[in-house]
């Protein structure tokens, strides 16, 4: 510790300065201007059904069960067609979505 300049009195009451965790509503609009218009196509309406549900949350407050219950939700808002395979894809483009934001995040 001496090599490096720092004394024990030092380390004693330092706190680690925390950084501010953004809101989805304030990280979405970033995500989308920093991914390809392709990817926006098809997450864009992911992440509006994210922004009702949570857009005032911060990024680390939703639990993998919140996340579950955000999935069926979508599942269940779905539109009904005939290879629809019971909203299997609608759940799996809503979690690449929120991977995508946590990615950049």
């Amino acid at each position: 510790m001496a090599r490096m300049g720092v004394a024990p009195e030092d380390l004693v009451g330092a706190s680690v300065g925390s950084s501010v965790v953004p809101t989805f509503a304030e990280y979405v609009p970033v995500v989308e201007q920093a991914v390809s218009v392709g990817t926006r196509r098809v997450y864009g309406s992911y992440w509006k059904r994210v922004l009702e549900f949570w857009g005032q949350r911060r990024l680390d407050e939703p639990t993998a069960s919140e996340v579950k219950h955000l999935a069926e939700w979508v599942r269940s808002q779905r539109v009904l067609r005939r290879n629809a395979r019971g909203g299997r894809s609608a759940v799996e483009h809503c979690i690449a979505a929120l991977r995508c934001v946590y990615r950049h995040a």
